[in-house]
């Protein structure tokens, strides 16, 4: 009786383990290709940014969704992925439900934008402050812009580049 004890606890133990595994594995995948997707993204917009011929590295860029404002007239996170996320990733969406899993970006607000093109592109950005932001969200300009990656979703006003995301 002893033995069989033994044995279904490490039975036990052994389909625990490989369970986590598995789940630590496709975690791991789907950062990667999180990270990839945010990479390739990043660096198309980067890359437009540069050949706009208005930008200079001491402009301030202001991302601003479609959405941006929510009813209590503050700022929402930056969405990029929020219209055209790879379909391929759905396959992923039962790992949303455990507790600081990113989902399908490595990117939450503006810094982390900043944040992902110094540190892997090497490419440095001023954003423009969350007041400044919110204004700019309100102009009839920047509501009439079509959203990124269409053409003219990068636009000069003012002293800043706006580049309107999907969201």
């Amino acid at each position: 009786m002893q033995k069989l004890m033994a044995i279904v606890c490490c039975l036990s133990v052994f389909f625990v383990s490989f369970i986590n595994y598995l789940t630590t594995n496709r975690i791991y995948v789907r950062m990667d290709l999180a990270y990839e997707a945010t990479y390739s993204y990043l660096t198309k917009m980067t890359m437009r940014l540069e050949d706009y011929p208005e930008y200079r590295h001491d402009i301030p860029v202001s991302f601003i969704n479609e959405s941006d404002i929510d009813s209590e007239n503050t700022l929402n996170q930056v969405k990029i992925f929020s219209v055209d996320f790879p379909e391929a990733m759905s396959v992923f969406d039962d790992l949303d439900s455990l507790r600081d899993v990113d989902s399908k970006t490595m990117i939450r607000n503006e810094k982390d934008i900043v944040d992902f093109c110094k540190t892997f592109l090497g490419f440095k950005l001023e954003i423009v402050p969350n007041e400044e932001r919110i204004k700019m969200y309100e102009n009839d300009e920047v509501q009439d812009m079509p959203v990124y990656p269409d053409e003219g979703s990068i636009r000069k006003i003012g002293e800043q580049i706006v580049i309107k995301l999907p969201g």
